[in-house]
């Protein structure tokens, strides 16, 4: 780890990553200036779903980097059980004519843990979900790494 102590750092944006960063770099010592051009979280911080996931970017370090936020989430869950992080999963199935089949196969081929549900394991899975009387696709992809969180 390098030594920040009595070092001058200044942060540009508020958002998530911005004012985690600081945070950090102050906990070890430096002296933070943080600068933004309005509220803290006014950007895409403040407007996000919550939504936790690495699903769907092909490029090896993007995902590489979403990964390792989910890990973070998780020890930030782990040390902090009042917080609302949920690593619940998430299920997905496309509309007639497509398929998340190429999606699934690139997220297991990158070491993401997808699976491929028949319709019978959707509805196992998913009590009150009958794919056998939707308009669409009844296969199916879970990922066990995505979840939610809810800000205060």
């Amino acid at each position: 780890m390098i030594n920040v102590a009595g070092s001058s750092t200044v942060i540009i944006g508020a958002g998530v990553i911005g004012v985690s960063t600081a945070v950090q770099l102050a906990r070890r010592g430096a002296d933070v200036t943080l600068v933004t051009a309005g509220d803290p979280a006014d950007g895409a911080s403040g407007r996000s779903l919550a939504w936790l996931n690495s699903a769907a970017r092909s490029d090896g370090p993007y995902h590489r980097l979403r990964l390792s936020g989910l890990d973070r989430y998780r020890r930030y869950a782990a040390d902090h059980p009042e917080a609302e992080v949920h690593f619940t999963g998430a299920l997905n199935w496309a509309g007639p004519g497509d398929s998340y089949r190429a999606r699934h196969d690139l997220e297991t081929s990158a070491g993401y843990p997808s699976r491929w549900l028949s319709p019978d394991e959707v509805a196992r899975a998913v009590p009150g979900v009958d794919p056998a009387r939707s308009r669409t696709r009844a296969r199916s992809s879970t990922r066990r790494t995505a979840g939610s969180t809810c800000p205060a």
